[in-house]
């Protein structure tokens, strides 16, 4: 008789201990495949949190305090020796400070042609970054900025005075198509009609990272179809001193002067101690998102351990059980096995039948586990993809297990069972063959 078929009958008449290895193969390797995906998916986050997720790593100082009732707020800048000593610190990237005149609008002449600027001037302290880490990156992965934020020209550094980095759509609004053109030209910041100051231009910075906002843009760009986006830079970024060209009364208002410090720490789990070291120079408003990134953690790192345990004891009870099952077939046929070595089936027969028998039962198995854990893993992405979305923007479906890990275990499976079950039917025929003898 054929052994193909010799194998579908034997399979047919024990279906009942089939079904049990059937039952336990499938539980185990959800199990399996459940503990693996998870764990590879929760270090996969882990991971990009630590490299991706800067807005988690940002720590923003505000220059102000509120009144004991908190209700008004008061000027309160961070001292500069202050800023300087925490820069040094290991943990910090880098600091980029803020400073703004928010008053009447002022006149600008750049060159000898006279634009209204709005009533917000932005400037940094040339001694730190221009511009942070959120921004940078924000304007690259948001709206596709590819290089660096100055686009001609160059950056300031601690030697500028009297000087500004202007938005390239605020050149091309003044009808100049050569950012070059403007590199080296001065123009006069006026307040209340007297000229405050005369800057000079040195860099050309990209629109996507700051340009006028929106409902300033009707003023000065004649092209309706001019690129724009909203941002917090404004057209132009000044350096820190000019400032002090301006009255007290502007530059000491809550609205301007010193707005805000901020510091990019390097590694996620730094951050906490960094707070911490800054309050113990300052005790002005600070705000970071690490009490909401510190609770995705925990509920990742639960379900993991909760994950590991679970899974781990079942999964071992069912692979024992996947084994113990295989054997038991073997036992539960000693009739039929005797029956083929008295017919004069070889032992390599017989382990051929047992084995046609198995791979079609492991088809069966192989798709029903496939399209469950697939199931599973699209019911806990959904579940957590509002956790881990809030640490970083660039994972994408997480926790759908990775169809090369489903595939590497199928095989080892196929190997395994393959093996035992070849491995009692030889076992089981010697035996009998010994008996004939």
């Amino acid at each position: 008789m054929n052994l193909l078929r010799l194998s579908a009958i034997n399979n047919k008449r024990y279906k009942r201990y089939n079904r049990s290895f059937h039952i336990s193969a499938i539980l185990a390797s959800i199990l399996i495949l459940f503990f693996i995906g998870i764990t590879t998916s929760v270090k996969l986050v882990f991971a990009n949190i630590f490299e991706d997720n800067y807005r988690a790593k940002e720590i923003t100082v505000y220059s102000f305090k509120w009144d004991d009732e908190f209700v008004h707020q008061y000027k309160a800048s961070v001292d500069h020796n202050v800023i300087a000593l925490l820069a040094r610190n290991e943990s910090v990237e880098q600091i980029s400070v803020k400073y703004r005149i928010m008053d009447e609008a002022f006149a600008l002449s750049v060159p000898s042609v006279p634009f209204l600027v709005p009533a917000t001037i932005y400037g940094v302290d040339v001694d730190y970054s221009t511009f942070s880490k959120t921004e940078v990156l924000a304007a690259q992965e948001e709206y596709g900025m590819t290089g660096e934020p100055v686009v001609c020209g160059r950056d300031f550094n601690p030697t500028d005075v009297r000087s500004a980095l202007i938005d390239e759509n605020f050149v091309y609004a003044m009808g100049i198509m050569d950012l070059n053109a403007v590199i080296g030209e001065k123009f006069g910041l006026f307040y209340d009609n007297e000229e405050a100051v005369i800057v000079e231009i040195i860099g050309v910075f990209d629109y996507r990272i700051g340009c006028f906002p929106e409902w300033d843009n009707r003023d000065y760009i004649p092209d309706p179809n001019f690129s724009e986006l909203s941002g917090w830079v404004g057209p132009i970024i000044v350096s820190a001193d000019v400032m002090d060209y301006f009255p007290d009364e502007v530059t000491n208002d809550v609205l301007s002067g010193q707005q805000r410090v901020i510091f990019d720490v390097k590694n996620l789990k730094d951050v906490e101690a960094v707070c911490h070291l800054i309050e113990g120079y300052t005790n002005n408003d600070m705000v970071s998102s690490l009490r909401g990134v510190k609770k995705a953690i925990s509920v990742m790192k639960n379900i993991s351990v909760f994950a590991f345990i679970i899974s781990g004891v079942i999964a071992v009870f069912s692979l024992a059980c996947v084994f113990n099952s295989i054997v038991s077939r073997m036992r539960s046929q000693r009739k039929f096995l005797k029956m083929m070595t008295v017919m004069g089936y070889t032992r390599g027969s017989v382990v051929r039948i047992y084995l046609f028998g198995h791979f079609i039962t492991l088809l069966k198995i192989i798709i029903t586990y496939a399209l469950l854990i697939y199931l599973i893993t699209f019911i806990v992405e959904y579940a957590l993809k509002p956790h881990y979305a809030s640490l970083s923007a660039s994972i994408k479906n997480a926790f759908i297990i990775d169809f090369k890990i489903v595939l590497l275990y199928t095989l080892v499976f196929i190997i395994i069972t393959s093996l035992v079950t070849a491995l009692s039917a030889y076992v089981q025929t010697g035996k009998y063959l010994r008996g004939v003898r």
